[in-house]
């Protein structure tokens, strides 16, 4: 073969460009002739690391130009064609190259081998290759490896993960894991997948037989991370009691699984029975820290004496622990006294008893009718749980219940149940109760006991113990007969009111009190006594509700004619005295008649009957004054006052007083106290005036704002003198000299003081 002409050459030029771990990039060769040299051919080979996993040559638009054709065996390739065409300068062929996923460098250099061209006439013409190199971005390092528990009971295994300073390259990222402890498996390698930057796997710890540790190191490059972990000890369930280990029906016993040692982390373990007559968890959690757990057996009715055995698993090891289950108590419906009789009031005992203890009664029933039917009789119903005794509507669809032992009476169509009681001694329960039968359910009933233990599957049935003959008698007749003061004048009186009834004073079911100039509602002082209810009510003076309290109670109740106070009932016989302390208001004045009326449970009424008369005599309207407090100067950051205040009439008119410290009459920010006569209540405003923190008086509860705290209090009475005493401890923010601001309001605030400053006070 000839050679070509001197200064001939040919080069071909691999360029360079970027590509990604697991991805690709193209890169064009180009030929370029110089000395006047003419190839119609040229081959080549490249040669690269391990990093570049496969390449693809296409032709070049320069030798498509020239009708060349393109081969390539492997990373040898040709560039010829049966013409006389020169290959031009340009573009010979684009080449693409497979990047590996995980590269071991971040340039590739690509080189360009074995060139040779030829000219038309077949001979050699002189060719270099120029390499280049693919360039990947910098990979993501490893940021450390953790996992969720460092201290593993063994068996046992833990979730670990492996995080990168950033997200994983396309085609993701490969992290070489390994383990310096046989006892600790973990994967060889993970794959961190694209755009993620963190892959989280499982590490399985084998049993061990003594405490020891291990470590997981994860490799990427030239970087590792590491976190040890602590394998303890096989852990063992040593055993498994139950106190007590005898049950009755219904009972329960606290059971404790014992491990070998403290666990480091929380386990698991599995609990089972052989008998279904006792519920047990299907697991008990043991916590980390801890060497055993307790869990509750609860055993239901079993009617013969049998045994359970309780078993607890933990890693392939049981233990157990067996149960005795005693036969459920059984209830007895043992008698009633009197057992026969007749009347419309009886006190009636009714003994009931169980085979084990009188605690196993939960439910017990009573019932007075001709037959076991429950609509339109005399039903009640003693729940032990609840400690209530109830007495049935008539249609039976619901009840009326009050606590064992209340003072209120219950009653339907055919019963009044008044004073009860109930007794428990060894295995007796005595249930006491006082009934009063009314006159539409006269004649013979027969008297039937229940009783049933735990939940109700256990009971005696409806066992008739008695008879009692109901007798109609005369009508009960309420009558309204006095009232103390029949006629005098003021503006205060305590009143007593006194009915009776032709049979008992318990069958006066309400009473009302009305004084008005005639027999007329609206804006008069009516109050209304209900027994069953236990409360007086003032109705409102347009009659469309009323404000009650219960008979006894403090609280005063009040619209615009008149004050209903302190307040009693007493019962005698046939008789029944109603006492209350009324003030009535200046806009009330004149002469007004008293109306009573009475109200028997059989329905019978007194109608209304006008038995007095009283004037209401207008006087001054009462002036409150806010007088002193003591100490009214000083300093110091704590400090007892007291601030008095009065009513030209009565104390008991003050219904509101407050207490200002502040440097000006601004209240946000300050120590601004009031007392609420009604609600016998201190309250400190806050900051912001938008609320209060308020407690009893007299009540230990420490009230406090950013300025004080208020601590003890008392309010005391003499004469027509309030006296408000209050602990007072100062805050150090609220240093410096402050004034004493009194306030007082009578009734419903119309009449007040407004404001006065009674002293000045520095804290600090």
């Amino acid at each position: 073969m000839s050679t070509a002409a001197l200064g001939q050459t040919v080069t071909l030029s691999l360029a360079s460009g970027a590509g990604t771990p697991g991805g690709s990039v193209v890169l064009p060769l180009t030929i370029t002739s110089t000395g006047g040299a003419q190839a119609a051919g040229v081959q080549w080979s490249f040669t690269y690391s391990a990093d570049i996993t496969s390449v693809t040559v296409a032709v070049g638009s320069a030798a498509t130009t020239a009708q060349k054709s393109l081969s390539c065996n492997g990373n040898l390739c040709l560039v010829s064609g049966m013409n006389s065409t020169v290959i031009a300068d340009g573009t010979v062929a684009t080449a693409t190259f497979q990047i590996a996923a995980n590269p071991s460098a971040q340039t590739i250099p690509i080189q360009i081998t074995s060139v040779v061209a030829a000219s038309l006439a077949g001979s050699s013409i002189p060719a270099i290759g120029v390499s280049g190199m693919a360039s990947l971005p910098s990979l993501p390092d490893l940021s450390g490896i953790s996992c969720t528990s460092v201290a593993l009971n063994t068996p046992g295994s833990t979730s670990c993960t492996v995080s990168l300073t950033a997200a994983a390259p396309a085609g993701g990222m490969t992290i070489a894991l390994s383990s310096n402890n046989v006892n600790l498996s973990v994967p060889s390698s993970l794959t961190i997948a694209a755009g993620q930057t963190s892959v989280s796997f499982t590490a399985t710890a084998a049993a061990v037989s003594a405490s020891q540790t291990a470590a997981i190191t994860a490799t990427s490059g030239a970087t590792t991370k590491s976190v040890t972990l602590t394998l303890a000890s096989s852990v063992q369930l040593t055993g498994l009691t139950c106190s007590p280990s005898g049950l009755n029906s219904g009972g329960a016993t606290l059971c404790t699984a014992s491990l070998n040692a403290a666990v480091t982390s929380a386990v698991t373990i599995s609990v089972s029975r052989n008998n279904e007559a006792v519920s047990v968890p299907a697991s008990v959690v043991v916590p980390a820290g801890q060497s055993g757990a307790t869990f509750e057996a609860t055993a239901g009715n079993v009617n013969s004496s049998q045994t359970a055995t309780i078993v607890a698993s933990l890693n392939g090891v049981a233990q157990s622990a067996v149960l005795s289950l005693n036969a459920s108590g059984v209830p007895t419906a043992v008698s009633v006294a009197p057992s026969g009789g007749s009347g419309i009031q009886q006190v009636f005992t009714f003994v009931f008893s169980d085979t084990q203890s009188a605690s196993n009664l939960s439910t017990i029933a009573i019932l007075f009718a001709p037959s076991v039917a429950y609509p339109n009789s005399c039903f009640a119903i003693y729940d032990r749980t609840r400690g209530t005794i109830q007495l049935e509507w008539d249609n039976v669809t619901g009840a009326d219940a009050k606590p064992v032992s209340s003072g209120l009476t219950v009653q339907n169509s055919q019963c009044m149940i008044g004073a009860t009681s109930v007794t428990s001694s060894g295995l007796t329960n005595t249930l006491t109760l006082d009934v009063t039968f009314k006159g539409a359910f006269s004649g013979a009933k027969n008297i039937y006991m229940y009783a049933a233990n735990a939940n109700g599957t256990v009971n005696t049935g409806w066992v008739q113990r008695g008879t009692y003959l109901v007798t109609a008698g005369s009508a009960s007749v309420p009558t309204a007969d006095s009232v103390s003061p029949g006629a005098n004048s003021g503006t205060a009186q305590t009143f007593s009111f006194v009915y009776s009834d032709s049979q008992n004073a318990s069958n006066l079911t309400g009473a009302a009190m009305l004084f008005a100039p005639s027999g007329a509602y609206p804006n008069s002082c009516f109050v209304v006594y209900d027994r069953n209810q236990g409360s007086i009510q003032l109705e409102w003076d347009n009659v469309t509700g009323a404000d009650a309290k219960a008979v006894g109670s403090p609280v005063n109740l009040q619209n615009s004619q008149c004050i209903i106070g302190a307040t009693s009932v007493t019962s005698s016989a046939l008789t029944t005295t109603i006492t209350l302390a009324i003030t009535f208001k200046a806009a009330f004045s004149g002469l007004k008649n008293i109306y009573m009326y009475g109200a028997d449970m059989n329905g019978a009424n007194t109608g209304w009957v006008q038995m007095g008369t009283y004037a209401v005599t207008t006087v001054s309207a009462p002036v409150p004054s806010a007088d002193s407090v003591s100490p009214s100067a000083g300093s110091g950051a704590s400090q007892s006052f007291s601030f008095v205040f009065s009513d030209s009439q009565n104390a008991a008119n003050l219904s509101t007083a407050a207490v200002l410290f502040a440097p000006s009459l601004s209240y946000p920010n300050s120590c601004f106290v009031i007392y609420d006569r009604n609600r016998g209540t201190i309250q400190l405003e806050w900051d912001n005036v938008a609320g209060a923190d308020v407690k009893l008086v007299g009540s230990p509860i420490l009230l406090q704002n950013s300025q004080c705290s208020i601590g003890a209090t008392s309010i005391a009475t003499s004469g027509l003198s309030n006296t408000l005493t209050l602990d007072i401890t100062f805050k150090a923010p609220f240093a410096g000299a402050k004034n004493i601001y009194l306030y007082g309001a009578d009734t419903d605030g119309t009449i007040n003081t407004g404001w006065v400053q009674k002293g000045t006070w520095s804290t600090f």
